[in-house]
């Protein structure tokens, strides 16, 4: 064991690192290795050598592409051809959304429960008599009492009516109540807009 190895342990044993830290050794120039800021000074001159290097390339690059600007008449010919076909195919996607509705029609009111199986079960005996009340503002015996009296004054159904008379009473009463829009109660009932407001 010569003496350079001997100086090397003495240094590393009166310089231990923690046990968690990241240390390496500090070795001197007189022990015959390199010290650590040197080596830190050798990384970046060789990351200054790589960016002058990728400089000079980007130049080389610049200088290839002509003109300057880096597009030529057919690059700005291409652009403008993928511009104009990008905002025709916008303009026929909008033009068809807008149309689509028009000519394919799908029905809206498609629920299983109708507004007459709705207020045939508000009307139910057997149910709970405040789901009319909530509903229609009146209880299930005034509501049907109700019905009677605009019968009895003459007010009937026509031959093609589309809804009976109770159900156009249930319509008015659970809008009066609700004050909810148009859409909301045609939703509930089951029927188109003109259906609900006639």
């Amino acid at each position: 064991m010569n003496v350079d190895d001997q100086n090397w342990e003495d240094d590393y044993v009166l310089n231990k690192p923690e046990p968690d830290s990241l240390w390496r050794p500090r070795v001197t120039p007189q022990y015959g290795r390199a010290d650590d800021s040197m080596q830190v000074d050798d990384d970046e001159e060789m990351a200054r050598d790589d960016d002058e290097g990728r400089d000079e390339e980007e130049e080389e690059e610049d200088v290839d592409m002509g003109d300057g600007g880096g597009e030529g008449p057919q690059d700005r010919v291409r652009w403008v051809a993928t511009v104009l076909a990008a905002l025709v195919q916008y303009l026929v996607l909008g033009v068809a959304l807008y149309i689509t509705p028009q000519y394919i029609k799908t029905d809206m009111h498609t629920s299983a429960l109708s507004g007459r199986a709705w207020l045939n079960e508000l009307l139910d005996p057997e149910g709970h008599p405040d789901r009319i009340y909530i509903a229609m503002g009146m209880r299930r015996h005034v509501f049907l009492a109700l019905i009677f009296q605009i019968r009895a004054l003459g007010y009937m159904e026509a031959q093609n009516a589309q809804i009976m008379l109770d159900e156009s009473l249930a319509i008015f009463l659970y809008t009066c109540v609700t004050g909810l829009a148009i859409d909301h109660v045609s939703e509930r009932f089951q029927h188109s807009h003109s259906t609900i407001s006639e």
